[in-house]
């Protein structure tokens, strides 16, 4: 939630759109033994989109060079509590010279996506063309290949096809790009954000049940009931590796960006500076006094006897002596 609200915060107010670029079955539990095969991956895709953006910004009249930004949202699991490596890009429908002016950009067609795709792959046949076959070696990743396996709540409703626009698919692998926010939705854009930085499991979808064991309903599909001991095997698969960045920034949007000052907005403060507390009259007194007391302040600001009058700082006559 903290991740989703920074972003609205500082992303620059044009539209955004969402690729989500999911994996074979077959290549997933090499992808949860090797993460580096899904960095490129992510690299791959932020440059194959930044390609399709920057021949759409020519035709539109763009001249000159112009960059990109995305952010990516690794996510580790499924809506069912499966054990699904993916990706999501959350990249800007726009690009920016060099002196910050934006070049605002039409949305993918069904062929532009299928162009990234196609492209994706073709980049990546080298990654995978001379892996060998993935085994489990200890008994977290044989817990880990059953969370791939074993899909919390499946029916084979959730296999009939859909037809969905800009959404491609090929040799397993699928992106969808259907997905987007207006440049002034902001609260679309931290939704948005906050779907990519989210949690496996949503509390509000998790309740016990009067036997001790836990029912938890998914976005899409049926209820289903597990015991205690089967959720917490299941949410150890889910845990992704250790020193393993899930949010990665891209381009323009990357922390040393020399254009990220002109494209991020500055963050809004979340409450007014403390105004300072108006001294009650007695510390004003007390604070006179003490200057009064100070020799330095005797001699420095001491007003000069005007007339022959004492001043108020100076010491006062002695009285005379009464008579007796």
């Amino acid at each position: 939630m903290e991740t989703g609200a920074h972003l609205e915060s500082v992303l620059p107010r044009v539209a955004h759109r969402q690729w989500t670029l999911s994996l074979p079955f077959t290549v997933r539990f090499q992808v949860v033994k090797r993460p580096k095969l899904l960095k490129r991956l992510e690299v791959q895709l932020v440059k194959a989109v930044w390609r399709w953006q920057r021949r759409a910004a020519k035709r539109f009249g763009a001249d000159g060079l112009v960059r990109g930004g995305a952010v990516c949202f690794w996510q580790w699991f499924g809506s069912s509590l499966q054990l699904t490596p993916h990706l999501h890009l959350l990249v800007p429908e726009a690009q920016w010279r060099a002196d910050g002016t934006v070049v605002e950009l039409p949305p993918p067609s069904d062929v532009d996506v299928a162009q990234v795709l196609h492209r994706v792959l073709r980049q990546a046949k080298k990654d995978w063309a001379d892996l060998d076959a993935a085994w489990p070696e200890d008994e977290y990743e044989v817990l880990q290949q059953r969370a791939i396996q074993e899909r919390l709540g499946f029916t084979d409703l959730d296999l009939l096809p859909r037809r969905q626009r800009r959404l491609a698919a090929a040799q397993g692998f699928s992106l969808h790009a259907d997905t987007a926010v207006h440049g002034h939705d902001r609260e679309g854009l931290e939704r948005l954000a906050r779907y990519g930085a989210r949690g496996p499991v949503a509390e509000c979808r998790l309740q016990r049940v009067e036997d001790g064991r836990y029912q938890y309903t998914p976005k899409k599909g049926p209820a289903f009931t597990l015991t205690a001991a089967a959720l917490v095997r299941r949410l150890v698969a889910l845990v992704p590796p250790p020193r393993l960045h899930l949010t990665s920034f891209h381009g323009v949007y990357a922390p040393h960006a020399a254009l990220r000052p002109l494209v991020t907005q500055p963050p809004v403060p979340t409450s007014a500076p403390p105004s300072p507390r108006p001294k009650s009259s007695a510390s004003l007194a007390s604070t006179g006094r003490r200057f009064t007391s100070a020799p330095s302040a005797q001699t420095s600001c001491a007003a000069p006897a005007v007339g022959g009058a004492p001043s108020a700082l100076s010491t006062p006559p002695a009285r005379p002596p009464r008579s007796a």
